[in-house]
């Protein structure tokens, strides 16, 4: 005969059951690996601190090395943030003439992005869109009118449709 020994502990605060250590589910999607998409972004030539952002994504799954470069020297980023989206940000200060690089090794494979002084032309200016959109008050009320006409119209169909099954059913 053998003996069989089940341990089952009353603990914790919230008056419940443990039974051992439970069982973890991870859900993974079953999508093709990509490699990581490298931006290197400065800040306008007029801030006295000129920052530079290095942003990773667009990678699956979370097998990313990244690193941030400084004339050639590895440096330690203020904030690197790495989440479930699989995205990397990390926040770098520069000096005038000094040589960005973020690296991001995916496989063995090394993606980069890289920020000079040479690369720091006029700002681009962005083109903006006119935001006052006129209307024709005319081709407004047209379409209204049409539209409620069109209301009118399906009634009549539903009524006549309602009178004709009332008076076969009786």
């Amino acid at each position: 005969c053998t003996e069989i020994n089940c341990c089952v502990t009353f603990g914790g605060g919230a008056e419940k059951f443990i039974f051992g250590s439970g069982t973890q589910l991870l859900v993974e999607p079953n999508i093709p690996d990509s490699p990581p998409s490298v931006y290197l972004l400065k800040s306008k030539k007029e801030d006295k601190e000129r920052k530079v952002v290095c942003l990773i994504t667009d990678f699956s799954p979370a097998k990313v090395n990244a690193s941030l470069n400084k004339n050639n020297v590895s440096q330690k980023a203020s904030i690197i943030a790495s989440d479930r989206s699989y995205g990397i940000v990390s926040f770098l200060n520069r000096s005038p003439g000094e040589k960005v690089t973020c690296i991001a090794e995916y496989n063995s494979e090394p993606t980069k992005g890289s920020l000079s002084d040479k690369d720091e032309g006029p700002d681009e200016q962005c083109l903006t869109a006119d935001v006052h959109f006129q209307t024709d008050e005319k081709m407004n009320f047209l379409s209204l009118t049409v539209l409620g006409l069109r209301i009118i119209f399906l009634k009549s169909i539903l009524f006549n449709l309602l009178m004709t099954v009332r008076i076969t059913l009786c």
